[in-house]
């Protein structure tokens, strides 16, 4: 709002290298020419950031502390209200997805008569950004305009939004993570402080798609796809080969062995990654982080439905998807194997035309558990003497959202590979459809 702040980087080792782009490095002497210099530790630089210039990107290539101040009324500004205050400034590295900032309106004496958001998030999907007020309903962010920062900071904007309603809070959103700064200012007074920062690990750490390792944990991947892999080490490594290691389910990828990035296609499944990395005395530093591949059926026709909602489940796949198969008539016997416990399975129809329908019983529902089903199939295939067989085991998971529980269906099958006399392969798929029976 003010046009003009500034910084101050704190180093924490020795030979700390401060690399900044957009801002102008404030000596006691002057202005530094260079947008770089080396701190040692306990040895701080400050710098002056300008809304006409896009703020200020900075980079280190130790760990440093950061920390903004507003200037005070009297310093050479383009709008002259407030005085000095500070607030720390989290890495990128730490940014969260959600945020929520409030004015500080005192009931004492002051001067504070505004206040302000400031929000900082990547310039590709800015304008995934939304707010809301209080309890209005959530929607696109509006009230400021976007700020694209220069050369290395162009990868991120920010946005500056007056706070009017005094009496709420405002929430700010972005899947792809943000930093939300609040502040406000008076004739001589002023606030300043963050909203709010993740706990991640930043000397050394990974990401999976962009998103750290930590975060990662637990977490359950509807899509099997390639992941990117990418290694974040803020010290010097051993110069021995195999300082860097990375393992999927405790078996070594040794491809990847010594990359800082490489990719991989993860099926359904459950993995477990691991990297291990070496510093410069051969001290290793383990991290790990477990999650889920897998709530799509294999068709990849398969949707999301509400809980309570009768689905369909198409045992033969013929219903046109691409590359599905016309197969044999069948018959389905011993057809639930395992019932669900948490709903009811019906068959209907017969031969080509069955399918079967499960429904969440909703009194006790399927907000805190998984249910599952599994059935059998058999059909004789005109050229082979025998019946065949498939079993097939259907899980359902919720997946709890703001729009409220919804249920995403996995299916495993286990059959033995059938092949006709004119060598054509039978091949299997899964599909649901949304339609009541």
């Amino acid at each position: 709002k003010r046009g003009k702040e500034r910084v101050r980087v704190l180093a924490s080792q020795d030979g700390t290298v401060i690399t900044q782009t957009g801002g102008t490095i404030k000596l006691d002497n002057g202005n530094y020419s260079q947008n770089s210099l080396a701190l040692n530790a306990g040895q701080f630089v400050e710098l002056e950031a300008t809304l006409a210039d896009g703020g200020c990107y900075i980079y280190s290539d130790k760990p440093i502390a950061v920390c903004t101040y507003l200037l005070g009324l009297e310093y050479n500004l383009d709008y002259k209200r407030g005085d000095p205050s500070l607030a720390w400034v989290p890495p990128i590295e730490q940014s969260i997805s959600s945020a929520i900032v409030a004015p500080f309106v005192s009931t004492g004496n002051t001067a504070l008569d505004e206040h302000y958001a400031l929000i900082v998030t990547p310039t590709d999907t800015k304008d995934q950004t939304t707010m809301a007020i209080g309890s209005d309903p959530t929607g696109p962010i509006t009230g400021g305009t976007w700020t694209t920062g220069n050369g290395a900071g162009s990868d991120y904007s920010f946005y500056s939004i007056q706070l009017t309603n005094l009496a709420s809070s405002y929430f700010f959103a972005n899947p792809s993570g943000l930093t939300v700064m609040g502040y406000g200012l008076g004739s001589y007074e002023s606030y300043y402080y963050l909203s709010g920062a993740a706990s991640r690990n930043l000397d050394a750490a990974f990401y999976i798609d962009n998103e750290h390792y930590q975060d990662m944990d637990g977490e359950t991947i509807c899509d099997p796809h390639l992941f990117d892999f990418k290694a974040v080490i803020q010290y010097a490594l051993s110069s021995t080969p195999g300082y860097l290691k990375w393992y999927i389910n405790n078996v070594e990828e040794l491809s990847a062995r010594d990359q800082l990035t490489w990719s991989k296609y993860l099926g359904r499944g459950d993995y477990t990654i691991r990297m291990v990395v070496l510093d410069l005395n051969g001290e290793p530093r383990e991290l790990i982080t477990s999650f889920t591949v897998g709530c799509l059926g294999l068709s990849d026709d398969t949707q999301t439905v509400q809980e309570f909602r009768t689905v369909e489940i198409d045992v033969l796949g013929n219903d046109n998807l691409p590359g599905s198969l016309f197969l044999p008539p069948f018959n389905l016997l011993d057809s639930v194997i395992t019932p669900p416990a948490a709903g009811t399975l019906t068959v209907t129809g017969s031969g080509s035309n069955s399918k079967l329908s499960y429904l969440s019983n909703g009194a006790s529902g399927l907000s805190d558990n998984i249910d599952s089903f599994t059935y059998q199939l058999t059909f004789r295939d005109p050229g082979l003497a025998d019946l065949q067989t498939l079993q097939a085991t259907v899980y359902i998971y919720v997946l709890q959202d703001k729009g409220g529980a919804t249920a995403c269906y996995d299916t495993d099958y286990t059959a033995s590979l059938v092949v006709n006399p004119s060598g054509t392969t039978f091949k299997w798929y899964n599909s649901l459809d949304e339609s009541l029976i």
